[in-house]
């Protein structure tokens, strides 16, 4: 889920922190790491169960792990990551991780010992996005299944977390967010794949109040993302291009959604080439097109390329996320799809070593 991510992913200090002894002439000394808190979710190969988390020094970027679970427990994290979420239960931090290819979300404390594991229910399971619920709704964990459904997760005892309610949604749902009291969930269908089905290419609303749902908006085709800008009350809906049949070289696009209503009141048509969608401010979106990291001015309409990364053989730019305190981008490149990744960021010129395709950056660090 893409919240803003200022208030998903919390701030990141890229600089080296500097410690002082109480005696002026005692030199200075950095500050140890103590505790990694940046990690890097690894989607791995699909069959291999070789998904992996890596973990770094928020002060330093030090790499403390190159498989935090794994290491912590002598067991790999599972099959085909999907999506990663920081949540906090009785003051304790914990990491939520969904496993598309093992069927399953995992939770793990942030030394990377594992807590639970929760199976989602039904026949060939396949998690996807995670959202954490607000207000009312904050001990509870939301998740889609591509097989037209989206969970409520109880989390008030992490150690056994239960499904309160599900829903049914349309095709192949991927994104979920909560805004307020109503969960939205985007419905993709597949691509071309199942673009004829009922409800495909639509926001399903749903009350959490009431457990109803509200209705259903049309969206543009392929629909994977939400985004949501805390500042203007709006979200932002990416939807994607057909990658094969009649319309493969149509354009993706951004649509701007009144939360209230439910309705697109706007549209800009761009070239998308992932699944990230990142609200900078009221007036500027990232995403990543076939030429790099682009941001469309909401005013103007226009993009403007900001990181040059053409996708090649070795080259595929992957995901994106934002920390507003350090105003920077983050991006991960899963490079050939075979071998370890990078991540990197537009404010500091440095690559770090990531694990088998690079999905997802998430900060445990509140801003300094």
């Amino acid at each position: 889920m893409t919240y803003n991510r200022n208030t998903n992913f919390l701030a990141l200090a890229i600089f080296t922190l500097l410690a002082y002894s109480c005696s002026d002439e005692d030199p200075i000394q950095s500050i140890s790491c103590q505790d990694p808190t940046v990690f890097v979710l690894n989607e791995g190969l699909w069959g291999s169960n070789n998904a992996s988390i890596d973990a770094y020094c928020g002060a330093t970027l030090e790499h403390t792990h190159s498989s935090l679970f794994a290491e912590a427990n002598g067991v790999p994290l599972g099959d085909a990551a999907v999506d990663m979420e920081l949540i906090s239960v009785q003051d304790e931090r914990m990491l939520a991780v969904s496993l598309n290819g093992s069927g399953a979300v995992v939770f793990l404390d942030l030394s990377g010992h594992h807590i639970a594991t929760l199976p989602l229910p039904g026949a060939n399971p396949s998690p996807r996005q995670l959202c954490v619920g607000q207000g009312d709704y904050n001990t509870f964990l939301y998740v889609t299944d591509f097989r037209d459904s989206v969970y409520e997760i109880n989390v008030s005892d992490i150690t056994n977390p239960e499904i309160a309610r599900s829903w049914g949604t349309g095709p192949a749902p991927e994104d979920v967010m909560v805004v307020g009291h109503k969960l939205y969930v985007v419905n993709s269908g597949l691509g071309i794949y199942r673009k004829d089905e009922p409800n495909a290419s639509t926001l399903l609303t749903i009350n959490l109040e009431s457990g109803t749902v509200i209705g259903y908006t049309e969206l543009g085709p392929n629909p994977t993302t939400l985004a949501y800008a805390d500042n203007s009350d709006e979200l932002y809906c990416l939807f994607n291009h057909y990658q094969v049949g009649e319309q493969q070289d149509s354009l993706g696009g951004i649509q701007r959604i009144q939360p209230n209503s439910g309705q697109v009141i706007e549209e800009w048509r761009i070239e998308n080439r992932s699944f990230s969608l990142q609200v900078i401010d009221e007036t500027e979106i990232a995403y990543i097109g076939p030429q790099g990291i682009s941001k469309l001015d909401l005013e103007t309409g226009e993009s403007e390329l900001v990181i040059e990364s053409s996708f090649g053989p070795e080259n595929a730019l992957y995901s994106l996320d934002y920390n507003s305190c350090s105003d920077c981008l983050w991006y991960t490149n899963a490079l050939d799809y075979q071998n370890l990744g990078q991540v990197s960021n537009t404010c500091i010129n440095t690559e770090l070593t990531a694990g088998l395709i690079p999905t997802k950056v998430l900060f445990a660090d509140d801003c300094p």
